[in-house]
């Protein structure tokens, strides 16, 4: 029966309130620690320890074999991912250490269908970390830390359903300790990892198991003397690789091949590795084997070798020869893929990963995406990868220490590229010159702080300060620029961790000098007065100033009466114009006054405010100030009567916090820096995840209300699908509204399904309407994104409808949006289950991709089109969906456009 059941939803007027704990999408990230930002104009600079930053892609990719641009339909990974295998239809069953995939919560496994959605019915929900995944038929073999999985309890081994994800009841292997290989043959499972004990016998780190009962077979006992990390089967032979130096009674150095009845190591075949092997694969006459060795079958191979199936030695003329651990390989065609911790492999730079010619070894130079850390894992499907690993960022670009990144596009500067071997701590901006500090020895010539162009990264060699010690915090006043850090000596001068220098040649003032007897982290400037933070006792010599000074900007002295009197480390600081705001390690302030790593201090007197007590539960590393709102970054996961991580936003009047601004940064990672820009607010720390999502190390939220006062917003069903109604009484600067749907209430899946233009200002009622002509089957969920011309948005509360079973008919709908570059969704709709063909045809009929291909239930469907996939240029194109089933066979042809 096709039905409806629906409701309205009628929101009395309100204004659009933002969601500021989801982090912009499209903001670079890092792949190590972002230790210092700052904001000027379209552009931020960010420094710290990082070495890559590019896109947010999550820790799994899908790329093609001749493009490296990830397509971006498919989900952010939380978490590392150390295995990928397809899954026969387009998708992707993956595993590791994760729990969020896109917006769905998956335990350490989960299968991604072709289009990019995460499955929603299958779930086994593994208790630990999944290390290897086999395909076999109707079931997943799994393999890896978990004890649990599947619904059932299973110590490290597993054969799952691959339609349900429940655990086989009657396969249970029960291996002793942790598993990190599989391999199938016929009814045989291989598995190899640190176990003692599997399948009911004594094995150790190497077994034969039934795939029906899991029994170990009785006479496979190879009996290595140590770890098994990979196994590969061809014919009759088992190929092992590992740390053993022995096998059997034969010694094998961390690979060996093995008869497939008794296990015994091959007489003549003995590569003997002199370090770990990794990964083995297996091509014809082939044995492709990785790892961290550097001589194997004969000869130098660093890393990665090519050997014969019959002899073991290392082919003569392949050695692509890596600087790192290479953790994978994978064959696609007649390109090998290799994956591991490796920045350079065939003499050329290459990040993590790099695409390898089957007879040479030269790496192929025009696919080079790069990764932001190690890969661990390459699933193959025809021209499709699934690369997964413990980056963050996918296709960006090598950026030592610190870079540039566009605020309006998100992307990396391509021409900013200074280069610090060392960790940068501050940045500051002051027309076109950016100001840097940090440990590094070389930065252009330049030791702790330099003196950079903002358009180029070039050093400006007329600033020349040379510290001798790290710098750890800048601050520009006019022409005169503040340092403060370890150094005893800078600009020529000897000045004791805090200095006043020119700004335009570096030199030390040469009469000021504050000459402070420790660490300086933190500076904040007020008119005739700098507060300084920090690890020292005494400032001038001989004042006595417990951690924090408010020194006169002329001669450097300490004010005679401003005295706070920490107890502990002060790391930020920051200035409402009548009060000081202080951070850091102290617990007690005023000699007495407990205030636990965060105080607001009386600018004039030093005394700390009485009502004011956030009461951090551990460090706090950086405060900035937007009115009536402070916000504080660190190491804490309490602070202002809540619990957060590492973020918060307090009230300025008792300290209190707000629950409803929460980024949910991952638990026991720090922020370093926290800056504001009218209404966003950047992150950098240690953080790698943001509401469960995938956030590596820098983040941009935005914290505001609106003024698009809407006053309802209903939906309810007509003939052509459902109709959206809102109405607005007021608005500014308002571009327009996405419209957003998702069908599960327990997850986070929306996806965007039309848009609907804005009336920019007005004072006036405004009415909108918007027809979903595809609904999904079951429930639906709508919201609107309100978005301003200036590109930043905010979303409505939801409106949503019952069940919706199927249409009445077979219905094509036109692909949205249209035109489109780089991505549309094609919708259909099917009253009855059918398999469904989708063509892509060129202008002229000839036909380019089959998009799908496979059994669909009734209901309403859509898949998205990548231009990128099928490298296709601008141009009008046709699609044609055909359904076929016992009542019949229909098609229908629509046109798309791509724009340039």
């Amino acid at each position: 029966m096709k039905q409806l059941f629906f409701c309205f939803v009628f929101l009395l007027p309100m204004y659009l309130n933002g969601q500021p704990q989801t982090a912009n999408p499209d903001m670079a990230v890092a792949n190590l620690p972002v230790r210092a930002v700052a904001v000027d104009g379209n552009y931020t600079y960010i420094g710290g320890d990082f070495t890559y930053v590019g896109p947010n892609t999550g820790n799994g990719v899908k790329v093609s074999t001749t493009s490296q641009i990830p397509d971006g339909s498919f989900p952010k990974v939380n978490g590392y991912i150390r295995a990928a295998v397809p899954d026969g239809s387009g998708g992707w069953y993956i595993g590791g250490s994760f729990s969020r995939v896109g917006n769905y919560t998956r335990n350490n496994i989960a299968h991604i269908l072709s289009t990019g959605a995460v499955d929603e019915t299958w779930n086994p929900n593994a208790g630990s970390v999944v290390r290897a995944i086999v395909l076999d038929g109707s079931y997943i073999y799994v393999a890896g830390d978990f004890l649990s999985i599947g619904g059932l309890t299973r110590y490290r081994l597993a054969k799952l359903n691959n339609t349900t994800g429940a655990a086989d009841a009657t396969w249970n292997p029960h291996s002793s300790h942790r598993v990190y290989t599989i391999a199938v043959s016929d009814t045989s499972i291989y598995v190899g990892g640190q176990f003692s004990s599997v399948g009911g016998q004594s094995r150790f780190s190497i077994a034969k198991l039934n795939n029906t009962t899991g029994a170990a077979d009785v006479n496979w006992i190879p009996n290595p003397s140590a770890t098994v990390h990979t196994i590969a089967v061809s014919g009759n032979d088992i190929y092992a690789g590992g740390q053993f130096t022995s096998i059997g009674s034969a010694s094998r150095n961390r690979i060996a091949k093995l008869n497939n009845t008794n296990g015994a190591a091959d007489t003549v075949w003995n590569p003997n590795a002199n370090n770990n092997v990794y990964n083995i694969v297996i091509n014809g006459s082939d044995i492709y084997a990785t790892g961290i060795f550097s001589s194997i079958g004969g000869a130098t191979r660093n890393c990665i070798a090519k050997l014969n199936n019959t002899t073991g030695a290392a082919d003569g003329t392949w050695n692509p020869d890596a600087n790192g651990t290479v953790e994978v390989i994978a064959l696609a065609g007649s390109d090998i893929f290799a994956g591991g911790s490796f920045t350079s492999i065939g003499g050329q730079s290459f990040s993590y990963i790099a695409k390898l010619n089957n007879t040479t070894g030269a790496p192929d130079v025009s696919w080079n995406p790069g990764a932001g850390h190690s890969v661990y894992t390459i699933g193959v499907n025809g021209s499709d990868l699934y690369i997964g690993g413990q980056f963050v960022n996918f296709n960006g670009k090598s950026r030592s220490r610190l870079a540039k990144i566009n605020n309006v596009t998100g992307e990396v500067d391509p021409d900013w590229n200074p280069v610090s071997g060392s960790p940068v701590y501050a940045i500051a901006v002051s027309g076109d010159s950016v100001f840097v500090g940090g440990q590094f020895a070389n930065l252009g010539g330049r030791k702790n702080i330099a003196k950079l162009n903002n358009t180029d990264g070039s050093v400006i060699t007329a600033f020349n300060a040379n510290p001798n010690n790290y710098v750890e915090v800048i601050k520009i006043s006019g022409s005169d620029l503040y340092v403060g850090g370890r150094f005893t000596s800078i600009g020529g001068a000897s000045r004791n961790r805090v200095a006043k220098l020119n700004s335009t040649t570096g030199l030390a003032d040469a009469t000021w000098n504050p000459n402070a007897d420790n660490t300086v982290f933190a500076m904040e400037t007020s008119g005739s007065n700098i507060f300084i933070g920090g690890e020292f006792t005494t400032v001038n010599g001989s004042v006595a100033r417990n951690r924090l000074a408010k020194l006169n900007t002329s001669d450097g002295t300490a004010d005679s009466t401003w005295n706070p009197n920490a107890d502990g480390i002060v790391r930020a600081l920051a200035f409402d114009g009548s009060n000081v705001y202080a951070g850091g390690e102290f617990i007690t302030i005023n000699g007495a006054t407990a205030r636990n790593r965060i105080v607001k201090l009386n600018n004039s007197d030093g005394t700390a405010d009485g009502s004011w007590d956030p009461n951090a539960n551990n460090i706090v590393r950086s405060i900035a100030i937007s009115g009536t709102d402070i916000y504080a970054g660190g190491d804490f996961t309490s602070i202002g009567g809540n619990s957060l991580s590492g973020a918060a936003k307090l009230n300025n009047t008792d300290g209190a916090s707000y629950a409803s601004w929460n980024p949910s940064l991952t638990v026991t990672v720090n922020v370093n820096t926290v800056v504001l820009s009218n209404d966003d607010i950047y992150l950098g720390g240690g953080f790698t995840s943001a509401g469960g999502i995938a956030q590596g190390y820098f983040a941009l939220f935005t914290d505001r209300a609106l003024p698009v006062e809407l006053t309802t917003f209903t939906a309810k069903r007509i003939s052509g699908g459902i109709l959206l109604i809102w109405r607005t009484a007021t608005e500014v600067n308002n571009y327009g509204f996405e419209i957003e749907r998702k069908g599960n209430a327990q997850e986070d899946n929306w996806q965007t399904i039309g848009f609907v233009t804005g009336n920019g200002n007005s004072n006036s009622e405004k009415n909108y309407q918007f027809t979903d002509t595809a609904p999904l089957s079951g429930r639906n969920m709508y919201r609107l994104k309100q978005i301003d011309s200036d590109g930043k948005f905010t979303y409505s509360p939801l409106v949503e409808t019952g069940s919706i079973i199927s249409p009445d008919k077979f219905t094509v709908f036109q692909n949205y949006p249209n035109p489109f570059n780089p991505e549309t969704t094609i919708r259909f709709g099917l009253p009855d289950e059918a398999r469904v063909k989708l063509e892509l045809f060129s202008i002229t009929g000839e036909r380019i991709a089959v998009l799908m291909d496979e059994m669909r239930t009734a209901g309403f469907h859509s898949t998205k089109l990548s231009t990128s996939e099928f490298k296709l240029s601008s141009g009008i194109y046709f699609y044609r969906i055909t359904a076929v089933n016992s009542k019949e066979s229909i098609s229908e042809m629509k046109k798309l456009t791509i724009l340039k």
